[in-house]
């Protein structure tokens, strides 16, 4: 098993947040599941839906000029 599963702490610090601001979005960070009373994440779908989202299409402006999106020039 290659899966990592991440502390809410590691999160915070992959996500540049703060521990509370991750607990108080654990469910909507992916990847959350809750064990042995403690929250944790797949880093492998965290990871993976992290960079879908940042590679995504980027949508044009409502004026169909420059697009908005790929604010992260991955694409």
């Amino acid at each position: 098993m290659d899966t990592k599963f991440l502390s809410a702490k590691e999160v915070a610090v992959l996500l540049g947040r703060s521990e509370k601001w991750v607990y108080s979005n654990k469910t909507a960070i992916p990847g959350m599941f809750y064990l042995g009373r403690s929250y944790f994440w797949d880093q492998t779908v965290l990871l993976g839906t992290l960079k879908d989202l940042a590679t995504r299409p980027a949508k044009l402006g409502a004026r169909g000029g420059k697009p908005i999106g790929d604010r992260h020039s991955l694409l």
